[in-house]
């Protein structure tokens, strides 16, 4: 069973970079900017949200693009 989802694992990597490989096709690339996605879009945290703050402070003619899910409703958190 171990094996098997090591497998599924290798499988479903191969997929998303092929899959990412025909996006790239489609989708214009800019040396200046950097698109970052965190937990399949749910959350802004993580090693991107750190990556990008290091590029705002340092780096500033990169524009940082996050993809998130759903467009997070900030006013029912106050």
């Amino acid at each position: 069973m171990k094996s098997f989802i090591v497998l599924l694992k290798i499988v479903c990597s191969k997929i998303v970079g092929i899959l990412l490989w025909i996006t790239q096709l489609f989708i214009r690339v800019r040396s200046n900017q950097a698109v970052f996605i965190s937990f399949s879009g749910k959350n802004f945290d993580s090693n991107p949200k750190y990556f990008s703050e290091y590029l705002r402070l340092h780096k500033k003619n990169i524009h940082a693009i996050w993809a998130f899910k759903s467009i997070p409703n900030v006013a029912a958190k106050q």
